[in-house]
């Protein structure tokens, strides 16, 4: 499928590289450039801290844009034709439901035969301690 990855997305994998993944880079950072206002060296230091986690968050929000546009995995199809859409959005929202009641489905069937397993131990266990066997 040919589509266009969407400019939103591009930005918001960086920003969450930037804050979340390279946090150990960002918020020294942050504190040097703080403390910098009073003292140079680190002032220094904190902007290149800071200039080497954007790289890498770039370098990173590419690698997952090169991802997008190339893999042809069949189970990351639906994912991808989801987000390469137009409508990215919703059809994403959508798959994510979708996706979360299949699970649930699943999972009730699970729960609902393992209840209905303990009862009938349970039931079986009770009716044989009233006849004293």
């Amino acid at each position: 499928m040919e589509g266009k990855y969407p400019r939103s997305l591009f930005w918001i994998t960086f920003l969450t590289n930037f804050f979340a993944k390279h946090v150990y880079l960002a918020l020294p950072g942050f504190t040097l450039l703080i403390v910098g206002i009073w003292t140079r060296p680190c002032l220094w230091i904190g902007l290149g801290l800071l200039v080497l986690d954007v790289c890498l968050s770039l370098m990173q929000a590419i690698q997952t844009r090169k991802v997008f546009l190339t893999d042809d995995s069949s189970n990351f199809q639906p994912f991808r034709n989801a987000v390469l859409s137009e409508n990215w959005r919703q059809n994403l929202d959508d798959l994510v439901r979708e996706k979360q009641s299949g699970e649930e489905t699943e999972k009730a069937k699970s729960v609902t035969e393992n209840v209905a397993d303990l009862n009938d131990r349970f039931n079986r266990a009770r009716y044989m301690d009233q006849d004293g066997k």
